[in-house]
């Protein structure tokens, strides 16, 4: 049985109970591991400023944390392959992940949305695909 490992757990740690939560059940059943959790607004503009993030102000992230969300409502997690390594090239691993995840959270009652369907249904053009990228609705 997968589990996480102490990196992916204190970047989970910084993310709201729901995220935590949710992707307790999934590592579970699918290895995958954590690549970000909560970030400084310092941080976010780097993502910004290097691409990783498609936002322009940093504020907007569900990722960034401060006096007004103590907790991340995003986490970005990617699916690991036979190797335990993530392979980014691998979009088909991906979309395999993201529908466990989403139907997990289902289960759980937890509303997210996933970075690679920004509008609800996928292969919207034009979109930025963030395929590791989750986030709670309504929180």
């Amino acid at each position: 049985m997968p589990t996480f490992g102490q990196s992916s757990l204190t970047r989970l740690n910084g993310c709201h109970p729901k995220l935590v939560q949710l992707f307790q059940v999934v590592i579970v059943g699918y290895n995958c591991v954590v690549l970000v959790g909560a970030r400084s607004i310092a941080d976010e503009q780097m993502a910004i400023d290097s691409g990783r993030s498609h936002l322009t102000n940093p504020m907007d992230s569900k990722h960034v944390v401060g006096p007004a969300r103590p907790q991340a409502l995003a986490v970005d997690v990617a699916p690991l392959n036979d190797v335990l390594q993530v392979n980014w090239t691998d979009t088909v691993r991906f979309y395999h992940f993201a529908g466990y995840v989403k139907k997990t959270a289902e289960s759980l009652n937890i509303a997210i949305r996933w970075g690679g369907a920004w509008k609800g249904t996928l292969n919207h053009e034009g979109d930025f695909m963030d395929l590791d990228h989750f986030e709670l609705i309504g929180a």
